[in-house]
């Protein structure tokens, strides 16, 4: 009967430390400070070659006759008034 007892406290305390160990690996780190702003970056797009990864896209219109707003979304030249001859998103809606 002592062993039988024995061989239960074992597996008691075996399973109270498995359960009550830490994993760091699935510990999550802290929360960032609210209080403290990330970094600024500096990025910049030519969008000479193509439109570089963006999408354009519209929020808000009615599901039934959207198309009377005449959307675009399109990797064009710039105006010629602008004086410039580089390439632009070209967004209309």
């Amino acid at each position: 009967m002592k062993k039988i007892l024995s061989l239960i406290g074992i597996v008691f305390f075996l399973f109270v430390q498995f359960a009550c160990s830490k994993n760091d690996d699935e510990t999550p780190g802290p929360d960032p400070d609210p209080e403290v702003p990330a970094a600024p970056m500096d990025m910049e797009f030519t969008f000479e070659e193509n439109d570089e990864g963006w999408q354009g896209g519209f929020s808000d219109l009615p599901s039934i006759g959207h198309d009377i707003y005449s959307l675009a979304v399109d990797h064009r030249p710039l105006p010629e008034v602008t004086g410039n001859q580089s390439n632009a998103l070209y967004i209309q809606g």
